[in-house]
């Protein structure tokens, strides 16, 4: 089922993913552990109804879209 908008944080990781960078080098890049990293690609994959190499596509293909200004951005207002 779909959710929530994405977080700050979660937004990162999932540009990350779409950049193809690993779980480990998301840890890196963020400073956090690894298993922050695996909670936060849970949560977003439940939020996108997807999970696995799905994931990767569609955030592959999100960080395209956003890199060109071709969709507004996911995290929430504070």
């Amino acid at each position: 089922a779909k959710c929530r908008i994405m977080s700050a944080r979660e937004q990162e990781v999932f540009l990350l993913i779409g950049k193809g960078k690993s779980s480990r080098e998301i840890c890196s890049i963020l400073n956090i552990g690894l298993s922050t990293v695996e909670s936060h690609r849970k949560a977003i994959a439940q939020c996108l109804g997807t999970s696995g190499a799905d994931l990767v596509r569609i955030a592959a293909i999100h960080c395209f879209k956003a890199e060109h200004g071709l969709i507004e951005e996911l995290v929430q207002s504070d």
